[in-house]
């Protein structure tokens, strides 16, 4: 699990499990929703544990600003 500092200056942890749990139930409006609350660059760091099909889902997801900024903190 990825733990970081969030907006608010609070602490959250990126649990891998319950994003999993939401692909896998096709849940993708709360995981959009979860996503949103996240900094980009915590979500890039987080794919780096993901399986390449499940990057393209969380690509999909992503606002596109969102998801362009994602991309470049994540090669």
């Amino acid at each position: 699990m990825a733990v970081s500092a969030n907006h608010e200056g609070g602490f959250f942890i990126m649990d891998k499990d319950l994003v999993l749990e939401w692909i896998k139930s096709n849940n993708l409006k709360e995981l959009h929703e979860y996503l949103k609350k996240q900094n980009v660059v915590d979500i890039a760091e987080f794919l780096h544990e993901l399986d390449d099909s499940t990057l393209a889902i969380f690509f999909r997801i992503l606002e596109k600003e969102e998801a362009a900024n994602v991309f470049l903190l994540f090669r």
